[in-house]
């Protein structure tokens, strides 16, 4: 029985052998990575170290390097077992790492299984360490390494012993300042207790005085009764003298009252018609005074006016003024006693204006009456908007009762809204006629537009005339109007920046478009399955946001609840409108709301199959016909920019497709130019990431960078046509080799010329080995006259040569290679490709501090 040590990543692969060789009767280690797996061995050697290549943190090949240079593992037999990669160039690096067989992918698990149980302990390839001295130096940095440890020990040794120090000295400290408090404590109560007994003598001092208190006001109170009663005496004397007073002036006043009555006033004699008295408005209206026309006759002073005659009644007198002017008095008499006679109380006033009026309301009512007969909605209003007339059409457009009669403003009528068109007051209205539009609610809560004619109505106070027409019809048809303008702009919209959106953006614009048209909530899309009566879930609009993309691993698959509209419209393909509350079952999971209280499902179609539902929901007020247009419009146009949009899709999947097989023709292209040069493996790979990170380095654009990575590895490709006993000889090439071999640009830039690349392939390859200063090959150009990706393409390919061994040389250190580009800058290589190099060589160099080379690095 022999130690297996298996190192591989994959579990499948790991798990294949270890069945294997267990069965075999072999006992088994395991290792995830090449580090772990170097671990594992030094702790317990195997007899047999089994790996892949593709190893994390150290691969397969470095393992086995690492493995045969420690003195302790080297006789440890290495059988190098891949399940993913295959090649020569494998096999070839295999045998030169120390590896004791290499198989490659495809290989038989027993094949493995039999070379393990062929190696014999000790039978590995003996690799002594490259850098013995190496070795030594790092024993002696071990050792001083420790010795700082032991150090760094001490010091913690010490610093732990100075914070106990500084632990107890706290702890003493602590325990003082608590004996400290205690004592304070024990003060602080003795205080407290003494303040206590005080404060118990000042509430017993406060007891006496509270009874003493109250004795005193028993006598206050019994001081004051006796006060109070002296008190009411006086008032009541007070009060008498005060009513005499009263009385003398309440005559006064009576008679300086009936002087100053506002009406005209006379008090006489019913037997003599004598004027015993008048007021001075009385006296104002004849032109005397009032002691002038007391003892005239009443009959001489107003002639025409008959005293006693229906004193129950008023009398009109007419009169004329001092002025000449004719006027009508309002008289109106009382019989009362004065001085022992009978006497008439008469008042005058001048009804001449009133009489007036009478008649002018008169011929107002009378045209009232034509006015109320008029067809059109009409009201009379004051300057500030209030109603003083409404005629029975404005009853009936307001839809008032027949024998109710408005009031009040017509800011009542308004509704609130945003814009400016609203009649905040009737005064608003200039000189001459303005017509405004304006929403209105009549008395049952209903709502219409209204046109109002305002205009001035000649009367006094500023009175207007408004009438008012219901506009509703034509306000609706310009609405609908503007809303099939949006619906197509919006359709138009979409389906010229198809291109550039996703399925998803377009079925969630589509239903926030339909949603708005409609004043909808809710609204989904649904796309039918292969499946009968099967529809997914591809978009959602809520009530409290825009609509918004499913994602597919979330979205509902499935039929529809029974008894729906949903179902309904997908199995009849007509469409569906409910009034009724329905719950949505399964599709509350999906976002929906629990029910629905009003919905909408319109079918659109791909010829004659159902390629989907729309359905909106939730409306205040039905769906009318003028949705289901909406809705048909919106869902056909959907469908087209769909399915252009896959149609589209699949255009760019095949040219993809097509660039991917074009790549992988030029990296097999590459590989074969490779196997002419035994020792350039991978070369034509690394040439081409170096020189792609160069130009992305330069800034640029994606597409010239690909095919910088597609020239790097075409630029050998010329070298199939080289004799390979040239190229596989060791040592320098006669100067005529060296002719032929420069020959390889001219030979690849005639074999790739042909192919229409959609970059300069030929030519850079052509152009790959001219120099700046016109000293390259094959046509000496100079300068701009190189193309860009010929230059990057130089300085890459100049990096890889010295950063990689050859048969006649060893590679060149990173420094060295940087100091030979920089020294060339301006001269043979461009200098801002130079630069960007060097500076990615550094990055790669301080990135990968733990591979062997700077030019496995590049690999």
């Amino acid at each position: 029985m022999k130690t297996v040590l298996l190192a591989y990543e994959r579990d499948q692969d790991l798990a294949a052998l270890e069945t294997l060789l267990q069965a075999r009767g072999h006992r088994v280690l395991k290792a995830r990575s090449g580090v772990e797996a170097l671990e594992a061995a030094r702790q317990d050697p195997p007899h047999v170290l089994v790996c892949d290549v593709l190893l994390p943190k150290l691969d397969g090949f470095a393992l086995c390097r690492r493995v045969k240079e420690d003195p302790l593992l080297q006789h440890v037999p290495v059988v190098l077992a891949s399940f993913r990669i295959e090649g020569p160039k494998y096999e070839a690096f295999a045998a030169e790492v120390g590896a004791e067989r290499f198989f490659p992918r495809g290989s038989r698990l027993e094949e493995v299984a039999v070379t393990v149980e062929a190696q014999q302990a000790g039978s590995g390839t003996m690799r002594m360490p490259a850098l013995v001295p190496e070795m030594i130096e790092r024993r002696e940095q071990d050792r001083r390494r420790v010795a700082e440890l032991e150090r760094q020990v001490r010091d913690l040794e010490a610093a732990n012993q100075q914070i106990t120090i500084a632990e107890r000295v706290a702890r003493e400290k602590a325990e003082r300042e608590t004996r400290s408090r205690i004592d304070l404590a024990a003060a602080d109560a003795a205080r407290i207790q003494e303040l206590v007994q005080r404060l118990r003598d000042v509430e017993r001092r406060g007891h006496e005085l509270q009874q003493a208190e109250s004795r005193a006001r028993g006598v206050v109170e019994e001081t004051r009764a006796e006060v109070a009663r002296v008190a009411l005496l006086e008032s009541r004397l007070a009060e008498v003298d005060a009513a005499r007073t009263r009385a003398q002036a309440a005559a006064d006043d009576a008679e300086r009252a009936f002087t100053a009555q506002p009406l005209a006033t006379w008090l006489f004699d019913m037997q003599t018609n004598e004027v015993r008295a008048a007021s001075d408005s009385a006296a104002a209206l004849f032109g005397q005074s009032p002691s002038q026309l007391q003892g005239c006759s009443i009959l001489e002073v107003l002639p025409g006016y008959v005293p006693g005659a229906d004193p129950s009644r008023p009398v009109d007198v007419a009169f004329k003024r001092l002025d000449g002017s004719a006027a009508i008095l309002e008289l109106r008499q009382q019989s009362v006693s004065y001085g022992g006679r009978g006497c008439w109380l008469a008042t005058a006033r001048d009804v001449t204006t009133e009489r007036a009026r009478l008649a002018a309301h008169q011929d107002a009512a009378g045209r009232a009456a034509v006015l109320d007969a008029s067809p059109l909605a009409t009201c009379v209003t004051d300057a500030e908007g209030r109603l003083q007339y409404v005629n029975a059409a404005f009853r009936t457009l307001m839809r008032y009762d027949a024998g109710a009669t408005p009031s009040g403003n017509l800011r009542q009528f308004e509704v609130p809204g945003d814009d400016e068109s609203t009649v905040r007051s009737v005064s608003i209205a200039g000189s001459g006629l303005v017509m405004r539009e304006c929403p209105w609610r009549r008395a049952d809560g209903s709502v219409f537009d209204a046109e109002l004619s305002i205009a001035e109505a000649g009367l006094e106070g500023g009175a207007r005339v408004v009438a008012i027409r219901d506009v509703t019809s034509r306000r609706r048809a310009q609405q609908r109007a503007e809303r099939e303008h949006r619906r197509s702009s919006a359709l138009l919209d979409m389906a010229q920046k198809s291109h550039a959106l996703s399925e998803s953006e377009i079925l969630s614009e589509s239903v926030e478009l339909l949603s708005q048209l409609t004043r909808s909530p809710t609204g989904c899309a649904f796309l039918a399955l292969q499946e009968p009566t099967q529809l997914e879930l591809a978009t959602l609009r809520g009530p409290d946001a825009p609509g918004h993309p499913v994602p597919v691993l979330t979205r509902w698959r499935g039929t529809p609840p029974a008894d729906t509209a949903l179902l309904e419209c997908l199995e009849r393909q007509r469409i569906v409108a409910r009034e009724a509350v329905e719950g949505t079952g399964p599709l509350q999971q999906a976002g929906l709301p629990g029910s629905l209280r009003r919905q909408l499902c319109v079918p659109f179609f791909d010829g004659g199959r159902v390629a989907g539902v729309l359905m909106l929901a939730d409306k205040g007020e039905p769906y009318v016909e003028e949705d289901h247009q909406h809705a048909v419009q919106v869902g056909d146009a959907l469908w087209k920019v769909l399915r252009r949009r896959r149609s589209d899709a699949e255009v760019v999947s095949a040219m993809d497709h097509m660039e991917r097989v074009m790549l992988g023709a030029v990296e097999a292209l590459g590989s074969l130019a490779e196997t002419q040069d035994g020792c350039k493996t991978g070369r034509a790979q690394r040439v081409a990431e170096l020189a792609a990170a160069i130009g992305t380095a330069l800034g640029l654009p994606g597409h010239s960078v690909r095919g910088l990575r597609v020239v790097g590895q075409l630029i050998d490709v010329g070298m199939l046509q080289i004799p390979r006993e040239i190229l596989w000889r060791p040592g320098q090439f006669t100067p005529a080799e060296h002719e032929l071999v420069k020959t390889h640009v001219e030979r690849g830039y005639e074999t790739l010329r042909r192919i229409e690349f959609p970059w300069p392939v030929a030519d850079a390859v052509r152009q790959h080995h001219e120099r700046l200063d016109g000293s390259g090959y094959p046509r000496g150009l100079r300068g701009e006259e190189i193309l860009l990706e010929a230059r990057i393409l130089a300085v890459a390919d100049a990096a890889e040569a010295m950063l990689s061994p050859r048969p006649q040389r060893s590679a060149l250190s990173l420094a060295a290679c940087v100091e030979e580009l920089q020294s060339q800058a301006g001269r043979r290589y461009d200098a801002r490709v130079v630069k960007a190099c060097v500076k990615l060589l550094r990055e790669r160099e301080t990135e990968t501090d733990s591979e062997p080379s700077a030019g496995q690095r590049i690999a």
